[in-house]
């Protein structure tokens, strides 16, 4: 492309404003084009400057507005980076002006600037975005409009707002998905790792989008997509996400290209880093972020906030044995976050700061207090995977009490992590109980309809299949697992193991007979429209409810539930410590 657009401008010279756009074209290019080597990056990075400011030099001697506006955008474009929010700044501000009476290209011009300022943890940022999302609502234009709805989840989601950023996350989809927007996809997904953020998991489709991305598309080790493994974290991430996260550990900050999106990737890569706890690897990120440290990581234009550089330098630093200067660079992340109102991340700067101060005998009384302030914040939000993070900082090390799950007169009694709370009954409730009255085992969906009274009907839906394309996964799981106990029953009776011999022939009996029931004649996947399905869709609505009640009135145990409690065709509660249950 770039070759092209070189023979382009030779042939152009002679039309003033023909070239002015080829050369900025040309910039833009080779700013976007990727490089062999650190050396090679910079020269093309100068020579793609030095073309966008010939290319509005040019623009701006042609007296025409919509030439010079086309431009100054391309050097916009070539500048976003980490080092340059400013200069950027400069050019919006000449944009604006040029842009009277084009709502589009105003319009544009304010989300950029607005993602600008929020990238130097400006709070004229956050409320240049909401005026921003309020001017699209009225826009005649339908890709404006769909820019204000995306912007309007991403405060959402910034303000901890987790049923708003929710329903916009899905109309922002379908929505982008009716006007074709080019980018809508990349938008969507990366507001839907925002609202899982704030649910505590990845929800099943997100799951699924990025098992599909990732097996269509060859990703190498130096690209920086790491937000794959920040949005699959937990116990029940696929095999191949922890693969991913070694293989991201080896990316350098020379690796990552220093455009739009180098801060964002940075972050994500420092903390899978800090959480390896390399010495040398945090060192090099420290030193790669540490110039930005009163800056924000920001997604694209303005798609999702990511949290303040100094939150990342905090954790990088306590992985190295630096305390003190941990606590410095968490203290001001929270201090901007507050600034913007990234709610939920003042809350994650607060326990990683409670976490500091408990790794010091004379800091746990503190450490605790604090922790407890966050558990309390974010279960009234609803945050319920960092409300049951926090409650093991807050005094009873993480660790549940006697737990209790126990149907009590015409309600439910709730008890986990010391702490005690009542519902009243629901059909969800039942499903929850016998789930963890089997730990590990799982339980067909509508073998719980039936259970709770769903008549014969349920019953007869038992030896029936749900529809293939949600089953693929949870089938070839459960062969791997037949095949891993065919090996555990070979060893069982290799060595005498009578007990062993009779769980692994019970556990495998029971998968074989799920396998079984999802298949029809001749290893057919049963049709969408059979009882199982129907159950599927029942069970899995009704326990979401009543996990959401939970999180109102239980953050802690809402959150141990989100990690453990997997739905479907068959659904299972699977703990990676066992819990005892009273049910």
């Amino acid at each position: 492309m770039a070759a092209l657009l070189e023979d382009a401008l030779a042939r152009t010279r002679a039309d003033p404003a023909l070239a002015a756009q080829v050369e900025s074209a040309l910039a833009q290019t080779l700013a976007r084009s990727p490089a062999p080597d650190p050396r090679q990056a910079a020269a093309m990075a100068g020579r793609a400057a030095a073309l966008a400011e010939r290319a509005v030099t040019a623009a701006r001697a042609t007296g025409d507005g919509r030439v010079l506006a086309a431009a100054l955008l391309g050097k916009h474009d070539v500048l976003w980076g980490p080092d340059t929010p400013q200069e950027r700044l400069a050019v919006l501000a000449e944009l604006e002006r040029l842009a009277e009476g084009d709502e589009e290209l105003a319009a544009e011009a304010q989300l950029l600037r607005a993602t600008a300022l929020l990238e130097l943890g400006d709070a004229q940022g956050t409320a240049l975005l909401a005026a921003f999302a309020r001017r699209a609502r009225v826009s005649r234009l339908a890709r404006i409009r769909w820019l204000g709805r995306s912007r309007e989840a991403m405060l959402a989601v910034l303000a901890g707002d987790l049923a708003l950023a929710d329903r916009l996350a899905t109309e922002v989809r379908r929505l982008g998905d009716e006007l074709q927007v080019p980018d809508a996809g990349h938008v969507s997904a990366g507001l839907r790792a925002g609202v899982d953020s704030l649910r505590g998991r990845p929800s099943p489709e997100l799951r699924d989008e990025v098992e599909r991305l990732v097996g269509r598309v060859a990703i190498p080790a130096s690209s920086p997509r790491a937000w794959i493994t920040m949005l699959l974290r937990g116990p029940q991430r696929p095999a191949w996400v922890d693969a991913y996260a070694q293989a991201m550990l080896e990316v350098a900050p020379d690796d990552v290209p220093r455009d739009w999106m180098w801060t964002r990737s940075a972050v994500i890569l420092a903390e899978l880093t800090a959480a390896n706890g390399r010495g040398p690897a945090c060192a090099r990120w420290y030193d790669a972020l540490a110039p930005y440290r009163a800056r924000t990581a920001v997604a694209g234009g303005a798609v999702l906030f990511v949290g303040a550089v100094a939150h990342y330098l905090g954790l990088l630093a306590a992985a190295t044995g630096r305390p003190e200067l941990a606590r410095r660079h968490l203290e001001d992340a929270a201090a901007v976050h507050e600034r913007l109102g990234a709610r939920p991340w003042l809350l994650r700067s607060r326990l990683e700061l409670a976490r500091l101060l408990g790794a010091d005998p004379g800091g746990r009384e503190r450490a605790a207090e604090l922790a407890g302030a966050v558990r309390a914040e974010a279960g009234r939000l609803g945050l319920v995977g960092l409300a049951a993070d926090a409650a093991g900082l807050a005094g009873k090390g993480g660790r549940p009490g006697p737990a209790v799950f126990r149907r009590t007169g015409t309600g439910w009694t709730l008890g986990y992590a010391g702490r005690t709370a009542r519902l009243p009954d629901a059909k969800g409730m039942h499903d929850l109980a016998v789930l963890l009255a089997r730990p590990g085992r799982p339980v067909p969906a509508a073998e719980l309809v039936a259970l709770s009274g769903g008549g014969r009907l349920a019953r007869a839906g038992l030896g029936l299949g749900a529809d293939a394309v949600l089953d693929d996964r949870a089938k070839r799981a459960y062969r791997r697992r037949l095949e891993e106990l065919d090996l555990e029953v070979a060893e069982a009776e290799d060595g005498g193991d009578p007990d062993r011999l009779e769980r692994a022939r019970g556990e495998r009996e029971a998968i074989a007979r799920e396998l079984a029931a999802a298949l029809g004649l001749g290893g057919r996947d049963r049709g969408l429209g059979d009882p199982a399905e129907r159950a599927r869709k029942a069970v899995t609505e009704r326990i979401r409810y009543s996990m959401a009640r939970i999180a109102r009135v239980h953050p802690e145990l809402a959150g141990h539930l989100e990690a453990t409690i997997t739905t479907g065709s068959s659904c299972a509660y699977v703990a990676a410590e066992p819990v005892t249950w009273l049910t």
